[in-house]
């Protein structure tokens, strides 16, 4: 039995269901307990943020109302420090790479 206080709590910002349920079973099958919650639009994502408190936030690079990079940024404008971690299927995407650097 996982003791809830040791798992972590993930905001998932994932417009596509299947590439969210990989993230998860990935997850699971390197035995790191998590709890996973999927926003799929800016709102969510707000609100959320808004309403509970995550160990960490997992976002896709790009979705229709919103991208990572701007969802980081919107973290940030609060003097939120949860961990960020950019997921992207885009393995060369040049423009990308250079949005992520000018955060730096």
């Amino acid at each position: 039995m996982v003791d809830l206080a040791s798992v972590l709590h993930v905001l998932h910002l994932e417009d596509n269901p299947l590439d969210a349920e990989i993230i998860c079973r990935t997850v699971a099958e390197a035995a790191i307990p998590c709890a996973f919650h999927r926003v799929d639009s800016r709102d969510q994502f707000l609100a959320e943020l808004n309403s509970t408190r995550f160990d960490a936030i997992v976002s896709d690079n790009c979705l229709p109302d919103i991208d990572g990079v701007e969802a980081l940024a919107l973290l940030r404008e609060r003097g939120d420090v949860t961990p960020f971690v950019f997921l992207s299927g885009w393995s060369n995407n040049p423009d990308g790479v250079r949005r992520l650097q000018s955060l730096g």
